[in-house]
């Protein structure tokens, strides 16, 4: 089942966020994006365990995906592409026609995910994440799946 995020999530979410993308994203910034009309947040629950999440924000007729996770025991099942097409409906419901994400140069299947979702290549930040690891800005226009 996929729902909107709430405050109660919270902690499931910061447990998720420390063992599968080892961010610095603190519960007060989940929080505080929580409270924020334009985010645009989701999560997936099976069998009562809350298997991950989506987290973006509407900027006038675009989004920032900023965090999309699913838990290594619920990866391959084609739970992520469920997660992030209930993230673009929103973003189309929303007026959006596009979405920007940023992704480490070294995550192949990520990268490769985006891009099976629509997502293209636009520019590379070369060092953003330090000495020779960089991102890779994608962004995604229309309706197109």
């Amino acid at each position: 089942m996929i729902r909107e995020m709430t405050i109660s999530d919270l902690e499931g979410i910061q447990i998720l966020q420390d063992e599968e993308l080892k961010s610095n994203w603190s519960e007060t910034l989940y929080k505080q994006e929580l409270l924020d009309f334009n985010t645009i947040a989701f999560v997936l629950i099976l069998d009562d365990q809350l298997v991950g999440f989506v987290l973006g924000k509407m900027l006038v007729d675009s989004s920032d995906l900023y965090q999309i996770v699913i838990s290594k025991n619920a990866q391959g099942k084609g739970l992520g592409t469920l997660l992030l097409q209930a993230y673009w409906d929103e973003v189309i419901k929303r007026g959006g026609n596009a979405s920007i994400l940023e992704v480490n140069s070294k995550h192949k299947e990520v990268i490769a995910f985006y891009t099976k979702f629509g997502f293209k290549q636009l520019y590379i930040r070369r060092h953003y994440y330090g000495r020779n690891r960089d991102a890779i800005i994608m962004k995604k226009e229309g309706d197109v799946c």
